[in-house]
C-alpha cells in the first residue's frame, strides 16, 4: 500500500476526467472519452457505473466516505429507504427526500452488489488495474450502525493483499481546520496539506467533492480537469434521480465556488464543470452528448 504523497504533481502535462455521481452524467457517453485522459471515479460513481458504461475503464477511484468502501451497496440502498434526514426549513424541522433505492443493479448480477467495494477492488479481476485512493483513518458512525468495518480495521485485516495492490492512502485531519473555539472552519487553502509522511485532508467541507475530490486532483497536478457529474442540484444521483435535495445547492455550492476561485489563484485555469450551468464550461465535450441516457 502506498501513500497519496507519491502522486504529488505526477500528472503535470495530463488531462483528468473526474466522475461524480450527479444525474447530468446520463447526458454523456462516457465510453467515448479520449483514451489518453486519466479517468478518475469518485465515491458513488463506483460500482453503479458498470451498469451504464460497462466498457469504461477507470485509472483511479477516490472514496472519501468509508460507508462506500465498507458497506455492500445492496445493504446501503436498503438502509437509505428507511432513512429520513431532517433539516431546518423556513424555521422548522422538515424531512427532505433522500434516495429511495438504487435503479442500478438491474443489469449487473446481484452478487456484485452484495459485496463491499473494498472486496471488489481486492478480488475482482475486472478492476485490478484501477488504483484506489482512500482515507486510512476516517471514522464513520454509519459503518458502526450497520455493523461494517472501519477503514483502519479493513486495512489491518488485509495487509498482505493491500501491499500487492496499487492502493494510495491519505489521512483525514479534524484538527487543522478548527478555530480557537473548536469549531470546524472551511478554507480552501487548508483542505489538503502535506507532511513528511503523507497527505492530510480536512473534514471542514460540507461534502466530499470540496473536502477531497477537487483538492486531490489539484495535488496530482493535472494541467486540464474536466468534471462530470458534479451537479450541486436537487437531482439526486445518476443511478437514482430524485427531486428536492436543495441542501446541495444552498450549503455546498458556495464552498465549491470558493474552492474553484482558490484553484484559479494557484494557476489552475482549465477546470471545466461539464453539464452544469453554475460553473465555467466548455464545448470540448459536445461530441459525447447522448439524447436519452445510456
Amino acid at each position: 500500500m502506498k501513500k497519496l504523497l507519491e502522486l504529488e504533481n505526477k500528472y503535470k502535462d495530463k488531462t483528468a476526467v473526474f466522475f461524480g455521481s450527479g444525474p447530468s452524467l446520463l447526458n454523456y457517453n462516457l465510453e467515448k472519452l479520449d483514451p489518453s485522459f486519466v479517468k478518475i471515479g469518485f465515491n458513488f460513481f463506483f460500482p453503479y457505473f458498470v451498469d451504464f458504461w460497462p466498457s469504461l475503464k477507470l485509472d483511479y477511484h477516490i472514496i472519501n466516505d468509508p460507508v462506500i468502501l465498507q458497506v455492500p451497496m445492496k445493504d446501503y440502498d436498503n438502509w437509505k429507504k428507511n432513512f429520513t434526514y431532517k433539516r431546518m426549513v423556513d424555521g422548522e424541522m422538515k424531512p427532505y427526500p433522500t434516495n429511495s433505492g438504487s435503479i442500478a443493479g438491474r443489469k449487473h448480477n446481484a452478487e456484485f452488489y452484495s459485496k463491499t467495494n473494498g472486496d471488489i477492488f481486492l478480488s475482482d479481476e475486472s478492476f485490478k488495474e484501477v488504483s484506489l485512493i482512500f482515507s486510512d483513518n476516517v471514522y464513520s458512525n454509519t459503518c458502526k450502525e450497520l455493523g461494517s468495518k472501519q477503514n483502519s480495521e479493513w486495512i489491518s485485516e488485509n495487509k498482505d493483499a493491500l501491499s500487492s495492490k496499487n492502493f494510495f492512502t491519505y489521512s483525514t485531519d479534524d484538527e487543522s481546520c478548527k478555530n480557537a473555539a473548536g469549531s470546524r472552519i472551511f478554507h480552501p487553502a487548508t483542505t489538503l496539506q502535506t507532511t513528511n509522511d503523507n497527505v492530510l485532508v480536512s473534514t471542514a467541507a460540507c461534502n466530499s467533492f470540496c473536502a477531497a475530490g477537487l483538492p486531490i486532483l489539484l495535488f496530482m497536478g493535472f494541467s486540464k480537469i474536466y468534471l462530470f457529474g458534479v451537479d450541486f442540484s436537487d437531482g439526486g444521483s445518476f443511478y437514482n434521480p430524485t427531486k428536492g435535495r436543495s441542501f446541495f445547492k444552498e450549503r455546498e455550492l458556495p464552498q465549491a465556488l470558493e474552492l474553484l476561485s482558490y484553484a484559479k489563484s494557484l494557476g489552475f485555469t482549465e477546470i471545466y464543470f461539464i453539464g452544469s450551468d453554475k460553473f465555467p464550461t466548455t464545448n470540448d465535450m459536445d461530441h459525447l452528448k447522448i439524447v436519452n441516457g445510456p
